[in-house]
């Protein structure tokens, strides 16, 4: 779901402009694209050579029925030489924070701070290999040991982060590496340490993986 929530958004916030608004008491009124019709999934793919086999779509409405998977408040990932101070401990006591509500998307500004939270949104919560669905002690998380950043050579944000992660909180004191958004692939870092969301990505994906599989 979150990944045609993606898709719908990135549409929004590339349309011309006068195709997007119509100002309603002064409120902003995105016009979304629908994803999912059922006319155009028909021909989405190529048939098979035997036609019969060839993979049917659910319809749209089976789609539109799928409820909206929860999007939970993301916070920064620091390279530990880098990290606030108490900033672990200040995770710790965040309590769940729920970051997409339509309901409070007044501003065109207000659409374009919800597009980036789903394309920062992870698919995914612990490694990189999704072996674990939480590590309730934080040392043990990849992104805070020396050895990953020495291996894996990440390319890392001027102000010290590691904008293809985020940490997210689901229960209060626990914290959680959230991995495969869209961010993670479609960042890029810049030689500058500055950050270009939605571009060609530069995360060592391949040092990753050989890490994880060697870690255990």
């Amino acid at each position: 779901m979150i990944h045609w929530t993606s898709i719908c958004l990135v549409l929004l916030l590339y349309c011309p402009a006068e195709r997007l608004c119509a100002q309603t008491a002064g409120e902003y009124q995105p016009t979304i694209p629908k994803v999912w019709e059922d006319e155009a999934m028909k021909d989405l793919e190529l048939p098979l050579a035997r036609a019969e086999y060839s993979p049917k779509h659910i319809p749209a409405s089976f789609y539109y029925k799928i409820p909206v998977r929860p999007i939970y408040k993301s916070y920064a990932v620091y390279h530990p030489d880098r990290e606030p101070k108490g900033y672990i401990e200040w995770l710790r006591s965040r309590e769940p924070e729920i970051d997409w509500d339509s309901t409070k998307l007044k501003t065109k500004e207000d659409w374009i701070r919800a597009g980036e939270t789903v394309f920062d949104a992870p698919l995914g919560y612990g490694s990189i290999m999704i072996t674990k669905e939480r590590l309730a002690n934080i040392e043990d998380l990849y992104v805070r040991k020396p050895e990953f950043y020495s291996a894996v050579q990440p390319p890392m944000s001027a102000d010290g982060t590691l904008p293809f992660f985020r940490y997210i909180v689901r229960k209060k004191g626990v914290i959680d590496v959230g991995v495969l958004s869209c961010a993670m692939c479609h960042t890029r870092v810049m030689p500058d340490g500055s950050v270009v969301k939605g571009a060609q990505g530069n995360f060592p994906f391949d040092k990753a993986m050989a890490f994880a599989i060697r870690s255990g």
